[in-house]
């Protein structure tokens, strides 16, 4: 069961509460009322409080946070559209990049070289073409690091194996062993299937009597 505390609460709520329970007649006691408003009260808060992420528009390699503003210049003026909720905005129409460049210019041209980046809380214009170089720089960055992070395993995989004063082409031969080549699935297999070599002192007894020259 649960337990049950007392809670001050000034007097029109009081009348209030008792107005609500009177009018629609539930199958509540008034305890119970009190609970469920407190309990949507703080649902609301928490729903208000929690952070919001940012919409973001983006413009192929390159997005752009709310609150980024475009500029173009013509001979008639500057041209400003906004980042509104996800959307480039321009005389309260979404439009693409290419279309600000379009309804600006009143003729077709290139929207990289053309329109100037002023990112929330900057008071520079950057050109729209500069951040699309350094968002594809970051973007080849990221793809080389993918690349070559199994060759660097694959390397550091295949340096294990070798030992000092042994190499691959001697291993596989069966000319010497080392304690890595145990550790080492491929060179293991390729030890196991040839006989011990003379450097481990394993000589057969037939090889050492040719040596000697006994019969």
């Amino acid at each position: 069961m649960t337990s049950r505390v007392t809670l001050e609460v000034s007097l029109p709520i009081l009348h209030a509460l008792l107005d609500y329970y009177a009018e629609q007649g539930t199958g509540h006691n008034l305890a119970d009322l009190a609970d469920v408003a407190i309990s949507e009260w703080l649902q609301r808060q928490r729903a208000a409080n929690k952070p919001v992420e940012p919409k973001r528009f983006f413009w192929k390699t390159v997005f752009l946070l709310d609150g980024t503003r475009l500029r173009i210049c013509s001979r008639q003026g500057p041209h400003y559209a906004e980042v509104v909720c996800g959307e480039l905005i321009y005389e309260c129409e979404a439009v693409s990049p290419n279309q600000f460049v379009t309804a600006s210019l009143r003729n077709v041209g290139n929207a990289w070289k053309a329109i100037y980046v002023q990112l929330p809380g900057d008071t520079d214009w950057t050109p729209a073409l500069r951040l699309r170089h350094a968002a594809m720089g970051m973007h080849s960055a990221r793809r080389n690091a993918r690349l070559n992070a199994p060759r660097r395993r694959l390397a550091v995989r295949s340096a294990s194996c070798i030992t000092p004063g042994g190499s691959h082409a001697a291993r596989a031969s069966g000319s010497c062993r080392s304690k890595s080549s145990a550790s080492c699935p491929q060179w293991r297999c390729a030890w196991e299937s040839r006989s011990q070599p003379a450097c481990c002192g394993n000589v057969p007894a037939a090889r050492r009597r040719r040596r000697t020259g006994r019969a």
